[in-house]
This record gives structure tokens, C-alpha cells and sequence, in this order.
């Protein structure tokens, strides 16, 4: 079984001689930016426009003590799809605060562009919300397909199952995933309109 590392924003003493361990501290905010940018990108699903640490932090500053990471998606006032990273924090007085972390920003606007976005956003909550911990990993991969792309697949299975009935070899699995790319459930976005979200 395949594990995901999440990322540590905590720093822990070396084990003393009774193995016990303690926190001294937090990275700075430019260490867990940058380590969540490289996983985005190595998981493919950094957003297209940008991905930016917030101007109310320095990458040299050590992150904000924090319960909670919180992450959501939203259309912006502009152009576009954005995302925001919060970090739920406490002040002097045991309030809770929040202080942004990070925004990231697609152009794009459609349905299929929002859920990319949510994808993303829960990629980061994953990461960060786990501090370090293994996370086990039982997802090749999740597709999030528009009209124009779910009928290119489709396409392509058409022209196999083409090839097998030639080959006389079975097609079962090819009426399975041509199935299930017809479904309401598995295809909600080709029923949704791709034009651009009207101001």
C-alpha cells in the first residue's frame, strides 16, 4: 500500500533516552510554503494563474500556532476561480483568529474549473492539517472531465472495443467504462454550460 507524507509545520526535539520527544517550535512559513507548492506539483495540481504565500507574512517568520487549517474555493470579484489557506489561530486572550496563508488563483470559470479548484483545495488541507503524519494512499488518480474531454474517452474506447471485436476479445470492460462515463453521477459536468460565468 502506497502512503502520502503530509507536511510538518512543527519542529520536535531528538528523541531523549526514554524516546520522548517535544516541540521547540514551527518552521518558518517559506519552508511549509514551498514544500506545498512541490507537492502540488509533483501531484499535478498546482493552479494555473498562480499560487501565492499572503502578504501579511514573511517567508522568513515562523508559521502562526495553529488548531486548524482551513481551505475553500470561491469565484473571485475578477476573473476566475480563487482559493484561499487560513490558518485558525489564538490570540493573548484565547479569541480565535484567522490569519491567511496562502491564495491560489485558476482563470478559468466553469463547473469543471470550480471542482478542479475543490480538488486542490483538499489536497492542501490534507497536507497540512496532517503535521507530519502518513496518510494512506489508495487513489491512482481522479478525473475531472468537461463535455469535450469526456467525449474524446469515450471515443477512444469506441475504437478499441472496434479493435477487440476484430481480435475477438471481450469488451467487458470497455461497456463497463463507456457505462459509467454515461451516468448522471460519474458525468455531471456534461450536462453544465461551459460558457463563462456572467459578471
Amino acid at each position: 500500500m502506497d502512503y502520502k507524507d503530509t507536511i510538518e509545520t512543527e519542529i520536535y526535539s531528538e528523541p531523549d533516552e526514554k524516546h520522548r520527544v517535544k516541540k521547540i517550535g514551527m518552521r518558518t512559513c517559506g519552508e511549509v510554503f514551498n514544500e506545498l507548492k512541490e507537492k502540488l506539483e509533483k501531484a499535478g495540481l498546482m493552479p494555473d494563474e498562480y499560487l501565492l504565500l499572503s502578504s501579511y507574512l514573511n517567508e522568513n517568520d515562523k508559521m502562526p500556532e495553529f488548531n486548524e487549517v482551513i481551505c475553500y474555493p470561491n469565484f473571485g470579484g475578477s476573473e476566475g476561480i480563487y482559493f484561499d489557506i487560513d490558518l485558525r489561530c489564538q490570540n493573548v486572550n484565547n479569541q480565535s483568529k484567522i490569519v491567511n496563508f496562502a491564495t491560489g488563483k485558476t482563470l478559468g470559470e466553469t463547473t469543471a474549473d470550480f471542482y478542479k479548484m475543490s480538488l486542490v483545495v483538499g489536497e492542501c488541507s490534507m497536507l497540512l492539517n496532517g503535521n507530519g503524519c502518513k496518510v494512506r494512499n489508495d487513489v491512482e488518480s481522479i478525473l475531472i472531465l468537461n463535455k469535450e474531454e469526456t467525449e474524446a474517452i469515450k471515443s477512444g474506447l469506441r475504437l478499441q472495443s472496434v479493435i477487440n471485436i476484430a481480435q475477438d476479445e471481450s469488451n467487458d470492460t470497455i461497456n463497463n467504462l463507456i457505462g459509467m462515463l454515461e451516468t448522471e453521477t460519474t458525468n455531471v459536468l456534461e450536462n453544465e454550460d461551459d460558457d463563462e460565468m456572467e459578471e
